[in-house]
């Protein structure tokens, strides 16, 4: 019978790692995020209470359920545009997987641990720890990862995503926790008045306040946050350049002929329609240190009106001597002077991020291009214009596509 409740217990949890991925499905809109709130719930009420070894195990499980689902696209990343093999690409994704649920497995120790105590103050504690582990997941050394954190569930919820405004996502994951935290709370009440405890008449009226605020709110920033329309254009360029381990040094002059074609592209729908032209990060030496692309980058930037904005590695001096990589995004103005540099902080685990050297055969298809890539330290601001951009979809070519 205890193997069947722990059994019982431990699908719950793999339940709720399902439900919590929901929040990041696409198209599913507020009812997948209605799925994620649900699933973290299932997830406190389940580690209330729950045994130690019990509360790990099922928390690795609903981890390694959620981080598979919403980061499969890795394994696609990794096979076919880092060229591993079936089991490596798999091996690479399960190591993540790994990391990830470590969090979910200490989330469900410390709110078990709490509730040997205190089942009120135990879900007290619910976003506090929830927040903290998802900034600690955020900021490890090497393999920092900030994708689907909770925030991120409710991200089409006009209103609530206002408070990221003061507090970054980790605002919008805390009040998330909060209200899963006193669902929790209520629905272990009503077990306790069950079975003959008393009235669970404080988390039933705490609800019954709260919970109307949720779509009331929704409607009511639909109607106040202003719906600002678009006076800018941006063209957007997706290059469509192979993958390749390594860059020899006439790489510009033996794709010349792809570039004068993204160039004309670049210039061809600026003339259309003016605005920002963007080439976003390629697997393609683009350098503004290299003169070749430096000049083809300030061309294409005084043809358009509102400057260039293009995926660069810009090479800067490195702590040992020499020079380090960093993944970077410059923008020219439309003189071609350079006003701004932004260098990738989070940085892609096993595809970019390679602060300590390994020699397994399994990465270094993928390590040989970005091994020694640095990652920026903080985020800078550019302004760009006063008014907020327009897009809309548009192709061209097979081979390279241009967006407006």
């Amino acid at each position: 019978m205890a193997r069947l409740s722990v059994l019982r217990h431990l699908l719950s949890n793999v339940l709720a790692g399902i439900l919590l991925s929901a929040g990041f499905w696409t198209g599913y809109g507020d009812f997948g995020s209605g799925l994620c709130w649900l699933g973290l719930v299932l997830l406190i009420v389940s580690s209330l209470g729950a045994r130690p070894r019990v509360a790990a195990l099922g928390g690795i499980l609903s981890g390694a359920v959620f981080y598979a689902i919403t980061l499969r696209w890795i394994y696609t990343v990794m096979r076919v545009h880092g060229g591993l093999p079936v089991m490596s690409a798999a091996g690479v994704l399960a190591l993540i997987v790994a990391a990830g649920s470590l969090f979910f497995a200490a989330f469900r120790l410390g709110v078990a641990w709490l509730a040997r105590r205190s089942v009120a103050r135990a879900c007290l504690a619910v976003p506090f720890l929830w927040v903290t582990l998802e900034f600690a997941r955020t900021h490890l050394p090497a393999i920092a990862f900030p994708w689907a954190l909770l925030g991120y569930a409710t991200g089409k919820n006009l209103t609530l995503l206002q408070l990221t405004t003061l507090t970054g996502i980790y605002g919008l994951s805390f009040l998330i926790a909060a209200y899963c935290a006193l669902v929790a709370w209520s629905v272990k009440r009503l077990e306790l008045q069950r079975i003959g405890g008393k009235p669970a008449l404080a988390p039933a009226f705490l609800l019954l306040i709260v919970t109307p605020l949720l779509p009331a709110a929704s409607r009511i920033g639909d109607r106040i946050v202003p719906q600002e329309q678009g006076q800018h254009s941006a063209h957007l360029v997706q290059t469509n350049f192979p993958q390749s381990p390594s860059y020899p040094a006439d790489w510009m002059e033996r794709h010349a002929a792809e570039l004068d074609e993204l160039h004309e592209l670049s210039v061809e729908a600026n003339a259309r329609k003016p605005g920002l032209i963007i080439w976003p990060e390629v697997p393609a030496p683009f350098s503004l240190q290299d003169a070749r692309f430096a000049a083809r980058a300030e061309r294409i930037a005084r043809a358009s009106r509102d400057g260039f904005l293009v995926g660069v590695v810009d090479w800067k001096p490195g702590a040992h001597g020499g020079h380090a990589p960093y993944n970077s995004a410059a923008l020219l103005d439309p003189a071609g002077r350079r006003v701004f540099l932004y260098d990738k902080i989070h940085l892609v685990p096993f595809g970019e991020y390679g602060r300590a050297r390994t020699s397994a055969s399994v990465f270094l298809s993928v390590l040989r291009r970005f091994f020694r890539t640095r990652s920026g330290s903080s985020p800078p601001m550019a302004r760009m214009c006063s008014s907020t951009f327009q897009m809309t979809a548009g192709s061209a070519g097979p081979r390279h596509r241009s967006s407006t």
